[in-house]
């Protein structure tokens, strides 16, 4: 964790001391410099908001539903805040059902944080040669209960069925992540499955060579 928080910071650092030391004199180079400043201390800021929140968990009661949430607009707010990490992979994303969703019950901000984790996820260690990532919703009803499914479908390398049990857990990141170059806490997928516990909800993977879903289930309000 230490590592990865001091990575980002010795690049803006570094930068910083080459800014004021006059050695970057072109404007596109120093317009290379702004943008490299600002992707690493997004990524700083992402760091230290996953480390927060995994600080609070079990310090605090149970999440309340707060709000009647849109699914469809929730996850298109999820995308547009996720724009510039996207990008930054190179990935296309397809969005399918987002339309005539019943709500769920909830607090939009830790939602939309927790599906941010599961589209970052993907986008760093799943996307094909393409760069393709589907986000597919689903409502159902089942004994008068409401459900929204989102199903985070990647067509990588895949998981191992060794690791597909521990991946969950906090801190700990699949050997594809830890061999790669690709910076990480370790912390996205177990803090997205402890908020969306917290919502009554489960979110489960299935994967296998060249593809690997992250299916989110939450509770939904049936009229």
């Amino acid at each position: 964790m230490s590592h990865e928080l001091n990575t980002p910071l010795q690049a803006i650092r570094s930068a910083g001391e080459n800014l004021r030391a006059g050695i970057v004199h072109r404007s596109d180079d120093v317009r290379g410099y702004g943008e490299m400043i600002e992707r690493e201390g997004r990524r700083l800021s992402r760091l230290v908001e996953q480390v927060l929140q995994w600080a609070g968990i079990g310090r605090t009661s149970a999440r309340k539903a707060t709000a009647e949430i849109d699914p469809g607009e929730l996850l298109r707010t999820t995308v547009a805040e996720s724009n510039w990490f996207l990008e930054e992979n190179g990935v296309e994303l397809e969005l399918e059902g987002l339309d005539d969703l019943p709500s769920i019950p909830g607090d939009r901000d830790a939602l939309i944080t927790a599906f941010m984790n599961l589209l970052h996820n993907a986008a760093k260690y799943g996307r094909d040669d393409d760069g393709a990532v589907r986000v597919r919703v689903e409502a159902s009803c089942d004994a008068g209960r409401g459900r929204v499914t989102v199903a985070v479908t990647d067509h990588g390398p895949g998981i191992p069925r060794a690791e597909q049990r521990h991946i969950f857990e906090p801190f700990v990141r699949g050997r594809a992540a830890t061999e790669g170059t690709q910076p990480g806490s370790g912390l996205g997928l177990s803090l997205a499955r402890n908020t969306i516990e917290e919502h009554g909800g489960s979110v489960t993977v299935d994967s296998e060579p060249g593809r690997t879903t992250f299916r989110v289930s939450l509770p939904a309000k049936i009229e």
